[in-house]
């Protein structure tokens, strides 16, 4: 019977080995699901144009997928056992590309009509519906006025201070007047996030991109994720150029390469060799994520994991931004 045990356990420890997945959850403090609000938004709007969605020519952005957009970026937030999770997360921090704004539009036009002078000096209601509608239906404050003296056309922007809409069909909407507006297209960013959904799970592209990306960035690099329903995270692979050293940890975990971890499978104790200089933290967690044993400033040495039970657990070396990941098999 423990022959037979044993066995399926190290199945299952290939199969993660070369799939690498990990247990994780959906769940994170207010503070992180926060940080992601935009995200979901602009890959609900991405969404709705990719299935040709009605919803593309609604200035409102259809949030019927946000649940789950939510879930699958918290889940890889959470995967914190897969050292790429580290560069996309901790080094890169990849988010959804902010441009187009989804926040802001911009109103240009001649400084001698009146509706703009009157939204110059904060008179309102401006005078022209379109405009004046479009404030108190969508929620948006005034946040800037430009009037330079050497050219006679003015600029407003305006932003939602709650949300986000679709502001290229409200640009579109605005186009009717005797003016020109869109949304901002100024705000540059390398990193962006795409995604593909499948009834089993969604998949989540991460990349980064760097030089001149006024113009589209010239060099991008991508790490795919797998997200299951069960919020359990399989790191597919990455591609691209190679991101310089100053930018993200060397993925083919250079620091750590000499480490062994040995014997594996363990009864009670487990070696680690070849650290070279301490590593600044050594983390053993169990198939959950939460962590069964934690040590600081460690030099080669043996830990004694007798404690444990039987099973799958993952040892994880840190030093700055590079960690590795062993897994590893208690009898």
């Amino acid at each position: 019977m423990k022959k037979n045990i044993f066995s399926v356990i190290l199945t299952l420890f290939i199969s993660s080995y070369y799939c690498q997945t990990v247990v994780s959850s959906c769940v994170a403090s207010d503070s992180v699901v926060n940080s992601y609000r935009d995200d979901i938004d602009r890959l609900c709007l991405r969404r709705s144009f990719h299935v040709n969605s009605t919803w593309k020519d609604s200035v409102f952005i259809d949030t019927t997928l946000r649940s789950r957009y939510l879930k699958a970026l918290l889940a890889v937030y959470n995967a914190t056992m897969l050292p790429a999770r580290d560069t996309v997360i901790n080094k890169c921090k990849i988010h959804v590309s902010p441009n187009p704004d989804t926040k802001t539009i911009f109103i240009a036009g001649d400084s001698n009509l009146v509706w703009l002078k009157n939204i110059r000096y904060n008179v309102s209601p401006c005078g022209k519906p379109v405009i004046d509608n479009a404030i108190i239906k969508y929620g948006l404050q005034k946040t800037s006025f430009s009037a330079p003296s050497w050219w006679n056309i003015h600029s407003v922007t305006y932003k939602k201070t709650n949300g986000n809409l679709n502001m290229y069909k409200l640009g579109l909407i605005f186009s009717a007047i005797p003016s020109s507006s869109g949304p901002n297209t100024t705000t540059i960013d390398g990193t962006d996030i795409e995604d593909s959904l499948n009834v089993n799970f969604t998949m989540l592209e991460y990349s980064y991109g760097w030089g001149d990306c006024w113009n589209g960035c010239m060099f991008r690099r991508y790490w795919q994720f797998k997200v299951f329903n069960d919020c359990s995270v399989e790191y597919i692979k990455s591609y691209g150029n190679a991101v310089p050293p100053n930018v993200a940890i060397k993925e083919n975990e250079q620091l750590f390469s000499d480490v062994k971890v040995y014997p594996n499978p363990f009864n009670a104790k487990i070696r680690i060799d070849n650290l070279g200089s301490s590593s600044d933290r050594l983390s053993v967690f169990n198939t959950l994520g939460q962590t069964v044993f934690e040590v600081k400033g460690m030099v080669d040495k043996e830990i004694d994991l007798s404690y444990l039970s039987s099973g799958i657990f993952y040892l994880k070396l840190e030093k700055g931004f590079a960690s590795r990941t062993f897994m590893i098999i208690k009898e």
